[in-house]
């Protein structure tokens, strides 16, 4: 909780102005998120293109929806050793406060966080990145059930199957 429920999670998505958040971050020249994967990867998602809009209102209606219409408060682990992502971070809490989620931010020195997240002990709001410089690996690393590195604790068993199939091909 709260992130188990999808208003939450789309509420998070409404409240960030992903073009504003590009100028910020990468002076311009980057392309806003609209899926966990870059729309260059193979298993990029264009369904969920269309809904991702930055609509602060909308976010604020989508929490009142899942029972927080107060938003709520939740911590957030991230690394040190990345100093972009600490700035990137304190932008992302800036447009949740705006919503009514309190972002609070716990800067770790890199082997504290990552054995937080390889031991399964890491909160709901893990700051990470995937890598995606071989689409194979970053799928098994990040999206399979058995993997040390699923940080968001997936456990689908159909994609689990599919993706044996992939590297049975």
């Amino acid at each position: 909780k709260p992130f188990d429920d999808v208003r939450v999670r789309r509420a998070i998505a409404a409240a960030i102005d992903r073009d504003a958040f590009n100028k910020a971050t990468q002076g311009g020249i980057g392309e806003p998120a609209t899926s966990l994967l870059p729309k260059q990867h193979w298993a990029h998602e264009t369904s969920l293109e269309s809904t991702i809009k930055y609509d602060p209102e909308g976010a604020r209606k989508l929490l009142a929806e899942a029972g927080y219409p107060n938003g709520f408060e939740v911590k957030m682990q991230i690394a040190t050793n990345i100093p972009e992502d600490l700035e990137a971070a304190q932008l992302v809490s800036a447009y949740l406060a705006r919503v009514g989620i309190k972002l609070q931010i716990e800067p770790l020195e890199y082997g504290a966080f990552l054995s937080l997240m390889t031991t399964g002990k890491h909160g709901p709001a893990y700051w990470t990145q995937v890598g995606l410089s071989n689409p194979i690996s970053s799928l098994d690393k990040h999206f399979t059930a058995l993997s040390l590195w699923n940080a968001s604790r997936i456990k689908d068993a159909r994609f689990d199957t599919e993706f044996s199939k992939i590297l049975a091909e």
